[in-house]
């Protein structure tokens, strides 16, 4: 079978980045989860697999598909749900969906017991690497084992950074050719979105982050789904092909830039305390720096930013965002992980001597607490 539709060039690049035989380039990766749930479900409504901890964009795709979304608890130490959780969730169902192991900040895990039940199951695995974990670098990790298709974003701040824009890669050329059937109809990403993105970022910052010892109001959120659905059907207009392809070209360097960032992060903050414990996973392609602070995290956050230092926390459990669309029984350990996570920058202007600061500022304010 023939392509749909000739690639752009951009399409070529990204495939063989990624060592796929074809991608679809959608205006936002959430577009092409959209577009693969819509193909999938059919008529039906199609179950969706996710780590509890997550983008809340990510929910928008689903409920704009119709999707039936169940969340996967993740470990209070990696952020990420284990294999044998996203196993059970799909033994569970009745019917096929499609699961979505999600390689969150760059942190890499295999996923061999969710691949296997997959395929004995007729489950569609959707592997999402938005950190570019799998870009195939000199010392990249093997294709495979891998799933149907890959999800990969080019948006601000991600690690391939081509200012906008996602991609669904896959060797299935049926699926290819739909990806590229539903895009085609698809109205581009213009300033309006581009706009509603950013006040929704702003937002969820907003409602998360709290003063110390007062409620956040991350519920609130919920509100605002009509607005996230707006950007579920989103093409990417061609001006973005050229910053994309860039971004891939200068990748292996900057990756290799933010690896030695990471590294220092670590020596620096090892002395400091016992309550900072560092990810036992390996991190292929930083996004972050990301650690955990086992008590008094919130006001580490708070002095930080009060002394002039950019620091993130991550993602709650998703029903913090979505409390009547996402059922759950328990996530304790997602809500841990949100509760101790801390993010730091790795960007040029952290130096060492910053990140001396920033490691005497931290000392300093859990010393204070006691």
């Amino acid at each position: 079978m023939k392509l749909y539709q000739s690639p752009r060039l951009v399409e070529t690049s990204v495939a063989e980045f990624f060592g796929y035989n074809a991608a679809v380039i959608f205006g936002r990766a959430r577009s092409a989860i959209t577009a693969l749930l819509e193909t999938l479900g059919s008529e039906k409504k199609v179950t969706f697999v996710i780590p509890s901890n997550i983008c809340p964009s990510i929910v928008a795709a689903g409920v704009s598909a119709n999707a039936k979304i169940i969340t996967v608890d993740v470990e209070k130490e990696t952020g990420l749900p284990s294999d044998e959780a996203f196993a059970a969730a799909i033994r569970k169902e009745e019917r096929p969906g499609v699961v979505m192991p999600t390689h969150l900040y760059g942190f890499h895990r295999d996923y061999n017991n969710t691949l296997a039940v997959s395929r004995d199951r007729g489950w569609f695995v959707l592997e999402n690497d938005t950190s570019a974990t799998r870009a195939l670098t000199n010392d990249s990790l093997p294709k495979n084992p891998a799933g149907d298709a890959l999800l990969v974003s080019f948006g601000s701040g991600k690690v391939i950074d081509g200012g906008s824009g996602g991609a669904l890669l896959s060797d299935n050329i049926d699926i290819v050719n739909e990806m590229r059937k539903r895009v085609a109809s698809y109205p581009p990403l213009d300033e309006k979105a581009q706009v509603i993105e950013q006040q929704l970022v702003s937002l969820r910052r907003l409602l998360q982050n709290r003063e110390v010892n007062y409620p956040n109001m991350c519920r609130l959120y919920e509100n605002f789904l009509p607005y996230e659905k707006s950007a579920a059907r989103l093409a990417l207009p061609e001006a973005f092909d050229e910053s994309i392809i860039t971004a891939l070209e200068t990748f292996s360097h900057k990756r290799l830039a933010r690896i030695k960032q990471v590294s220092e992060w670590e020596k620096i903050l090892s002395d400091i305390s016992d309550d900072i414990v560092f990810m036992p996973l390996e991190q292929c392609s930083p996004w972050r720096f990301i650690a955990r602070i086992l008590r008094r995290r919130d006001l580490v956050i708070r002095d930080l930013r009060l002394g002039g230092h950019d620091v993130g926390t991550n993602y709650p459990p998703l029903h913090n965002f979505f409390p009547s669309l996402i059922n759950v029984d328990s996530s304790i350990e997602g809500e841990m992980w949100g509760n101790e996570v801390i993010n730091l920058w790795l960007a040029p202007e952290y130096n060492e001597q910053r990140k001396v600061a920033v490691a005497d500022l931290i000392r300093q304010t859990l010393s204070d607490r006691g």
